[in-house]
């Protein structure tokens, strides 16, 4: 699978991959319905939110191998 980076934009992410909405959120970004999402990289988002553009992909990729991992312990029980 191919994996988020800073150059993807946020609703590009929120869309292949909704489970990291809940990360976004917590992080105090309130991209969801934010009409913006669609033109700000991950890197834009996370300058914008005063956050390091590296920090808030690696957030992104944490919350994806995360959700990939409770995915796999729920089909092997």
């Amino acid at each position: 699978m191919p994996g988020i980076d800073k150059t993807m934009t946020m609703l590009e992410v929120m869309t292949r991959w909704p489970h990291t909405v809940p990360a976004i959120i917590a992080h105090g970004m309130h991209c969801v319905g934010c009409p913006i999402s669609g033109f700000h990289t991950v890197g834009e988002a996370a300058l914008e939110h005063g956050m390091s553009p590296d920090a808030v992909a690696a957030m992104l990729k944490d919350s994806t191998r995360i959700s990939a991992s409770r995915r796999h312990c729920r089909q092997a029980s």
